[in-house]
This record gives C-alpha cells, structure tokens and sequence, in this order.
C-alpha cells in the first residue's frame, strides 16, 4: 500500500499543507470550505496518521486526570481502577501518564474544592465517575470553560456540549428492570419487594434514580399479579445499630417482604440483618463481584449479582481516550456494556472466564 502524505492530501484537496496539517491535528483556523476539501480528500486517499510516528513527533506527555470515588471507602471502585492501570501500561509507550483523583461520594462539596487543582494540572483528558450529578455537572462546566474534554464511566449525565466525548457503562435503566425481573421468578400475589438505596443524597445520583425507575417500570408493565413496591433510603451503613434498628423496622413495616433489591453493590451491609429478623423465603439482588458480595453469593444467601463489567469500563474509557487524542477517532456517545447475571451455580465458571479473558480496546 503506498503511503499517503500530507502532500498528497494537500493536492488532491487544493489547499496549503499547512492547512492539511491544522485540519488533521485539529489546531488553529480553517474555514469550513477548507476544512470539507481536506476532509473529502482525505476519504478518497483512505488516509489513515500514523499514530505512532504522532506520538514521537511531538516528544511531550500526554496526561491524563482519573477523578472516580475512593477504592478505601468503597471496594467496587477497585475494579474500575485495575481496568485503568491496564490500559496504562499499553498507553505510557506513547508518552502518555494518568494521574488518578479520589473523592468521597457521601461527601460532595469536597469535589468542587478538588476542581481547580484538577483544572489548572495541564491534562489533556479527564475520565470521571460522575456519581454526584449536581457537582459533576458544576466540574463538567469547568471542563467546558477551559477546553478540556472528557468521557464519563458508571453514571451517564446528558451534557449538550463538545467536549463531553462518550459515556462507558451500564444502562442503569436497564438494570433496574433485569433487577426487577430477577425478583418476579420468586414473587407470589400480595408479597412486598423493596428497592433499598444505601446512599445519602438519592435525587443526586441519576445512576440510582434511573435504576428505581427502570425497576418500577418493569412491575408497572409486567405485573399480573398485585406486587407492593416499596422504596426506603439507609446510609448509616456503618453503624451498626442504627442499621440493625433499621432493618427491624423494615421487617415490621412490611411483613410480606419477599424480595430486596440495593441499588449498588453494598448489598452485603445487610444481608445479614435481614436474614436474622426477617424470613428465609427474602431473596436478595444486588451489583457486581465484589470479595464481600462473593462470600454471600456462594453460601446462597444472595441470590443474584449484576455484574457491570466495572474493569472494562475503566479499560475501554482509557483506551477511548488514547483513540480520540492520537488517532483523532471519535468514538460511540454512548457504550453500554453488557449486565451479567451471576449465581450461586455459574459462579465459578464466569470467575474463571473473567480472569482468563485479556483485556480488548
């Protein structure tokens, strides 16, 4: 195959190589006939940058800022983040270095206090887990002001603006409603469900309140038999008392309770309470093959795990990144990764494929 210039190109589409340059690597002015004549051209030659060459041209790092909840506080966030260094350690070749931001997601004032720092560290990129939709959308404002673009992991938040280039995760919708219909296989006419929230600040994290819905919407379409939804709100997790007095309560209020359903994967805060003071007959769904999650899952007392492909989530936004800065490939707004259904009985199968499957962009 004989390999295209910017020469080539700049003849071809009649123009400066000089402008053929600013169009490919998109800097600086270009009127929009200008910028159609290149980009037709471009098409006809089937040119493709040699991202490689790019990379060593410019002989400067490409930095990338990570800014997702803290691992320490929450153990899925672990996940995302060993997907990260993965794609880290392909990316790093061709000069570029991610430097990883953690916040409390209980506490989101301290994310718009992290922000400027953020702002003014020179990055190229910024992946985020915009858990807080109030303050996510404050930094994505930010974002926008000072030309930085940005992809989103675990929580879609609607952005109209260009430098929001893809959301990579779950449809939440949708797992709210696989949730739902993992628990109408064991419901009976007149049994309570419950959709559990263990956060504190539910109307600000649109990734819970798209699962309630889609939870909701399921029952609301598919429901023959009369179901009581119900939706109550914890995020004492941690006290122990307090939790426990909690889950007496729900017991109580609600003595057909047949099924719970935790809308993240701190399914295993309750497990336990529910089992002592409730029936053995409350069968429980949650989110993703945490350690702790796991213990519960093989003794059988939590009955199904979505699973949110939470490695490939941060794998494929890195890899995504690196595409969009190097080799200008813009991709998909949207990828929504598939939901996995994990029980008791395929466990171990889908954990031995998990750790042979190698990491793909």
């Amino acid at each position: 195959m004989t390999k295209i210039s910017l020469k080539d190109i700049a003849i071809k589409a009649k123009v400066s190589v000089g402008t053929v340059d600013r169009v490919i690597h998109k800097r600086g002015r270009v009127s929009q006939k200008a910028l159609k004549k290149v980009q037709d051209a471009i098409n006809e030659l089937n040119y493709s940058p040699n991202f490689v060459a790019r990379s060593l041209a410019t002989k400067k790092q490409i930095k990338i800022a990570v800014f997702i909840p803290s691992p320490s506080l929450d153990s899925f966030w672990a996940q995302p983040l060993e997907g990260i260094r993965k794609a880290e350690n392909f990316i790093k070749d061709f000069g570029f270095s991610i430097e990883v931001f953690t916040y409390n997601d209980q506490h989101p004032e301290l994310i718009m206090q992290m922000t400027p720092q953020i702002m003014q560290g020179g990055f190229s990129c910024i992946l985020a887990a915009p858990n807080n939709k109030e303050e996510f959308n404050q930094f994505f404002d930010q974002c926008k002001q000072n030309k930085i673009p940005y992809v989103q992991i675990n929580t879609y938040l609607d952005r109209n603006d260009d430098l929001f280039i893809c959301y990579i995760g779950q449809d939440s919708f949708g797992s709210g409603k696989l949730a739902a219909k993992l628990l109408d296989f064991t419901t009976k006419p007149s049994d309570t469900l419950l959709i559990l929230h263990l956060e504190k600040e539910i109307y600000n994290a649109e990734h819970l309140i798209q699962k309630e819905k889609g939870f909701k919407e399921y029952f609301k379409i598919h429901n023959n038999h009369e179901i009581d939804i119900e939706r109550e709100i914890f995020s004492d997790i941690h006290d122990k008392k307090k939790k426990k007095k909690f889950i007496r309560q729900m017991i109580k209020l609600y003595p057909n309770l047949a099924g719970v359903f935790v809308t993240t994967s701190k399914l295993h805060f309750v497990v336990e309470e529910f089992l002592e003071y409730g029936s053995d007959r409350i069968k429980f769904v949650g989110f993703d093959l945490i350690e702790e999650n796991l213990s519960y899952l093989k003794k059988g007392q939590i009955t199904f795990l979505i699973n949110q492909n939470p490695t490939q989530q941060g794998y494929l936004a890195i890899m995504g990144i690196f595409d969009y800065l190097l080799k200008d490939e813009t991709p998909s707004k949207i990828q929504h990764l598939p939901l996995d259904v994990v029980m008791e009985e395929n466990l171990d199968y889908y954990l031995k494929e998990i750790k042979g499957t190698t990491m793909v962009s």
